[in-house]
């Protein structure tokens, strides 16, 4: 017979918000970002869970944010508004890159842990010893990045 059991789990999460101020920022972080899944939420999530094989139910989550507890990137020493380090420990994404010209002025390069992305037209490429791709949407940019990322980290 199945039981139910509780853990508390502490998360620590960066939210990013764009607004016209800070104060209302931090406004929707407490009340809308980190809010607790609805009921079709925790139901899709136990149906993926149990295709996956998992045999454990999650019956509710609750989230609270104490609103001391949240803080500014820049107040702790981040990059700032709108800039994300990109690093080779985290997903990466379009946004996060910092294009160059490559002296044509048509073309710009980006490069993260060996990976080549170039952008023309509205056009992407990514050079990638594991794999390349050319002639990218924007749209299909971040699904490519992070295709490499998770191989990068073992998880595919």
């Amino acid at each position: 017979m199945s039981q139910d059991y509780e853990f508390e789990v502490t998360i620590s999460a960066v939210v990013r918000v764009r607004a016209e101020s800070e104060s209302l920022a931090r406004e929707v972080v407490a009340s809308s970002a980190l809010a607790s899944p609805s009921a079709d939420d925790i139901r899709l999530a136990n149906e993926a869970e149990f295709i996956r094989g998992k045999r454990a139910t999650v019956v509710s989550v609750d989230f609270s944010v104490e609103e001391d507890s949240i803080t500014s990137a820049v107040a702790q020493g981040g990059l700032g508004e709108g800039n994300v380090e990109m690093i080779d420990q985290k997903p990466w994404r379009l946004e996060d890159l910092a294009f160059e010209s490559m002296g044509d002025d048509q073309r710009e390069r980006a490069m993260i842990d060996g990976v080549v992305i170039m952008r023309q037209d509205g056009k992407y490429w990514i050079d990638a010893p594991e794999r390349q791709w050319s002639d990218l949407d924007e749209r299909d940019v971040d699904p490519a990045l992070n295709f490499l990322f998770l191989g990068r980290q073992g998880q595919l």
